[in-house]
């Protein structure tokens, strides 16, 4: 059977609050829609033991600033010691005290009688969790400035890189595929932030990694400049805190916005693969690549046998669910960040292997195959089992469109020849 990928380790919030009623309403809030693990403590003596303990693997922490063995916010500096990123809860905030906040580097605060302020905890502690697996490089040859910035970056969650360099920037960012936002200095040497944004530029596009230039420029023109060679956005230095976090979170959404309306797009929504646009999109674009590096490209065709009996026998629910195990399979035996998989239509697929010839994935679409013949999908109370096959290809002349004629003519000898079996060899 293919194997399941192992579940992600569970996010895990820690919550410091007295009020029952608050925290009873917040820790159901955080678990209903984020379905996070949600640790509540109503002291500051708990929560000292709790982390002394090594109970530290907190996501992030929601924290009363007014706790009865704890009145003057000490809960602050005790969470914040253990890396774990903060938001405070208070019942009013001085200009004294959001200087105090930023100075800690709190993620944020929020105002308890706000009537939004649940909604509010629960959005930011969304954004730290997805904060993880982001990216961001800060670019300054200052070092006190870069070191700044990343800090300010680390309390918000994000995995921070630095560079005192636009060569040094453009560098990590060729190794880092994961970056998905570069904050840039302007005056830099042998390389200013606008030379820089224009190279980031030729390699990634102004909706997959955000540029935001920074500077203490008077002037006028110098955040036109930045704007006009692709930044996404530009910071007058020096600024203030939350401003900064901010126009980092606005961008960050955007791209997050770019990435659902592609996924949306692009994405077959059953089986969690390409669509037939975007299959044929990438397909056509390895080939050109494929060609260009002078190495094979692989075209093979999948079809699930019978499939208009497991439709008719179980019930075209029971098929949806066939075809979403498909394509898990297919995701799990051909990773996506070396093969191209797509759904073509109706129970029929593509994966498109560039590098690789048929001598070389035989091996691997045989296991596949025989991974599928050995599953069991269970749906609607029932066990479905299902066989596929194959055709495969990687005619060296063709176009992309004949490589699939010629997957699909070996797909069907395969039917023809009884099914459950991977044909590779050239048609007659």
């Amino acid at each position: 059977m293919c194997q399941p990928q192992p579940p992600p380790l569970p996010r895990r919030v820690l919550l410091v609050e007295d009020s029952t009623l608050f925290g009873r309403l917040l820790k159901g809030k955080l678990e209903q829609e984020l379905g996070v693990e949600t640790v509540w403590l109503k002291t500051f003596g708990e929560c000292l033991e709790r982390l002394d303990s090594g109970d530290t693997a907190f996501d992030a922490a929601l924290l009363d600033l007014t706790l009865p063995d704890a009145p003057h916010g000490e809960i602050i500096d005790l969470v914040l010691s253990h890396g774990i990123p903060g938001i405070v809860f208070t019942g009013n905030v001085s200009d004294a005290q959001r200087e105090a906040f930023w100075t800690k580097r709190i993620v944020d605060y929020i105002l308890k009688q706000s009537e939004c302020g649940l909604d509010l905890a629960v959005r930011q502690v969304k954004r730290i969790i997805a904060n993880r697996d982001m990216g961001c490089l800060v670019v300054d040859d200052s070092k006190l400035y870069r070191k700044s910035i990343a800090n300010l970056l680390r309390a918000h969650g994000y995995h921070v890189l630095e560079a005192a360099s636009g060569r040094e920037a453009l560098a990590i960012l060729q190794a880092q595929r994961d970056i998905k936002l570069v904050l840039v200095d302007y005056a830099m040497p042998e390389m200013d932030g606008v030379e820089l944004t224009r190279e980031i530029r030729r390699i990634s596009r102004i909706d997959e990694q955000a540029v935001i230039g920074l500077s203490n420029s008077d002037d006028k023109s110098t955040p036109i400049r930045f704007l006009k060679n692709g930044a996404n956005d530009y910071i007058k230095k020096p600024f203030e805190v939350e401003e900064f976090y901010c126009r980092v979170s606005l961008n960050i959404d955007m791209l997050s916005q770019f990435a659902t309306i592609k996924e949306l797009a692009y994405t077959d929504p059953l089986s969690g693969t390409a669509n037939r646009r975007a299959l044929f999109a990438a397909g056509q674009a390895a080939l050109a690549q494929a060609r260009q590096s002078h190495v094979p490209l692989t075209v093979a065709m999948i079809d699930i046998d019978r499939f208009k009996h497991v439709n008719d026998t179980f019930g075209h629910e029971a098929g949806d669910d066939v075809i979403r195990h498909l394509g898990a399979c297919l995701r799990a035996h051909f990773p996506q960040d070396e093969h191209h998989i797509g759904r073509i239509g109706g129970e029929e697929f593509c994966v498109a292997s560039p590098g690789r010839t048929v001598a070389q994935l035989l091996p691997a679409y045989e296991a596949f195959r025989r991974h599928v013949e050995d599953a069991v999908v269970a749906t609607r109370g029932r066990c479905v089992g299902y066989t596929v096959s194959v055709g495969v290809s990687d005619a060296a002349e063709a176009s992309f469109e004949d490589l699939l004629k010629e997957a699909d003519t070996r797909l069907y000898r395969a039917k023809t020849a009884g099914r459950n079996r991977v044909i590779a060899t050239p048609a007659p």
